[in-house]
């Protein structure tokens, strides 16, 4: 057990310092700005964060919250939209309730935009401290993969 604690700080410290060390490296490319200003023209508040070969972008748009990341070339690669679970489609609530983390806690919600492929719905969760992941779900509510997070 005492190894399992060791490992999980070890985990969190070298993620914590690797966002560190990316964050803001360099100047963030024309090409990305010339690019997220053509994609989200109405957007306010944007945020750059370079991180060598990507870059992420923070904005609101609409009073809704958004991330999308940008290769250094300028192309777009995905957009998270902020959302709750009660304005998912009915599809996708229907699917979170009768998969097996249906008992677990939501934490957060995104709808997840990349390019030429269908949207999905990201449902972050968590049953305690430890066990957190992200479920993402096809429009039709059916889960498609998960993933363990931090």
């Amino acid at each position: 057990m005492k190894y399992l604690h060791i490992l999980i700080f070890g985990m969190i410290a070298c993620y914590g310092f690797s966002q560190a060390a990316f964050a803001q490296i360099g100047k963030v490319p024309d090409a990305v700005m010339q690019a997220f200003e053509q994609k989200y023209p109405d957007a306010s508040e944007a945020t750059f964060v370079n991180k060598l070969v990507e870059t992420d972008v923070s904005f609101q748009m609409h009073q809704v919250h958004y991330k999308a990341r940008f290769s250094n070339k300028g192309e777009w690669q995905a957009t998270l939209q902020e959302s709750s679970f009660g304005e998912l489609p009915e599809a996708v609530q229907d699917g979170f309730h009768k998969s097996k983390y249906a008992d677990w806690n939501i934490e957060s919600v995104y709808i997840l935009y990349q390019p030429d492929k269908p949207v999905e719905y990201r449902v972050g969760v968590s049953k305690n401290a430890i066990q957190k992941k992200n479920l993402y779900f096809n429009s039709k509510g059916r889960l498609l993969h998960d993933n363990i997070t931090l």
